[in-house]
């Protein structure tokens, strides 16, 4: 899809793209909004920042200063865009960020590995102010004998957080993906936790002033917020993506939006995803089980002008599909079980490539 100005022609962000796909279901939405309507309102996040470095207790270097979407002129729409969705609230309005809605505490593996799954609304303006455009997300917990670790942190209701500590205290809260992390700092203030991101994340202007531990990892580091985890980032994504891999059951891999599971078929992909926003990905062939999302594909590569088909097949055969992993829990959606051939077939004919199975 591509819009005119005067003589060009741009194609479409993903933003835009979701709009356009919005308006085709107005009457739907209408409908909807007649029941939503005593619900609030969440105000758009304020997209002015100040200036703060963040030091690290692990590294000796200081955490980059914060990208902004005025600070070159020559950016396109569609990286500029890019750019607003890394730029993370000042801690201040972090703080006052509202709870959303939650389903319970889910077991994976008893006395291990737990999720939550909540909604998330996506800023696309009059559906979003008709709460029209909130879409699945996923916490996953490990549980150790010296705490857990959260991983794609939600912020929960009172209810939720009495739940979460019958299993233990909080002790890390970890930040795989640059798209994800907007509720990390109410985690990290209530449960004074550590808080692990990737090397070249943006982080919440003022964190620095809390007086936490905030540790920078990569696929190299020699301690990892979890005990015999391996980290993987995606190579070459404009902004840093982590997966990591837990040595739970037959192995368990953790994504953020580099591999997600909205489940395809109509209202499949549960309580958490409204259902315009089930239309609108089903349109954009955001669902099925391993899919690496089409958003976060045109935001870390092709809106840089980096074909992501010639850069990831080859991660995903020399070192995704040589690792032991049978779980797969990502930033969207519920855990897959008996996940690995299931993702093989789907990146296969996303990425229209062959992926040989390998024994781990």
């Amino acid at each position: 899809a591509c819009r005119s100005v005067g003589r060009a022609c741009a194609v479409a962000t993903p933003r835009q793209q979701l709009l356009t796909l919005s308006s085709n279901g107005h009457r739907q939405a209408q409908r909807h909004a007649r029941e939503q309507r005593r619900m609030r309102i969440e105000l758009r996040r304020d997209s002015s920042h100040e200036h703060t470095v963040a030091h690290t207790r692990d590294s000796t270097h200081a955490l980059p200063s914060r990208m902004s979407a005025n600070s070159d002129s020559s950016l396109t729409s569609a990286q500029l865009e890019a750019v607003h969705m890394v730029d993370m609230p000042a801690v201040a309005k972090a703080l006052g960020r509202k709870v959303y809605k939650h389903s319970r505490l889910e077991t994976v593996i008893p006395g291990q590995l737990y999720v939550i799954q909540g909604r998330f609304p996506l800023e696309l303006g009059a559906p979003t102010r008709l709460n029209l455009t909130y879409i699945t997300r996923t916490m996953t917990i490990v549980r150790e004998k010296d705490g857990l670790t959260l991983i794609n942190g939600i912020t929960l209701s009172e209810n939720g957080y009495a739940e979460l500590e019958t299993l233990g205290n909080v002790k890390n809260v970890v930040r795989l993906g640059s798209f994800h992390g907007a509720d990390d700092v109410q985690l990290l203030t209530r449960f004074k936790a550590d808080y692990w991101v990737l090397d070249g994340m943006e982080l919440h202007d003022g964190l620095a002033y809390l007086g936490l531990n905030i540790h920078t990892m990569g696929p190299e580091s020699k301690r990892l917020p979890v005990a015999e985890s391996v980290l993987f980032t995606v190579p070459e994504s404009r902004f840093p993506e982590g997966l990591l891999l837990l040595p739970y059951g037959d192995g368990v891999l953790v994504t953020v939006d580099s591999l997600t599971n909205f489940p395809k078929g109509a209202c499949n992909c549960g309580a958490h995803t409204s259902f315009l926003m089930q239309a609108s990905m089903s349109k954009m062939g955001m669902l099925g089980p391993g899919k690496s999302n089409p958003p976060w594909l045109e935001s870390n590569f092709k809106a840089w002008g980096k074909d992501e088909k010639k850069i990831l097949p080859t991660f995903y055969r020399n070192v995704l599909f040589r690792q032991k992993w049978d779980t797969l829990i990502t930033g969207h959606g519920p855990p897959l079980m008996h996940a690995k051939e299931q993702v093989r077939s789907t990146l296969e004919k996303q990425f229209l490539i062959r992926i040989l199975p390998v024994k781990c």
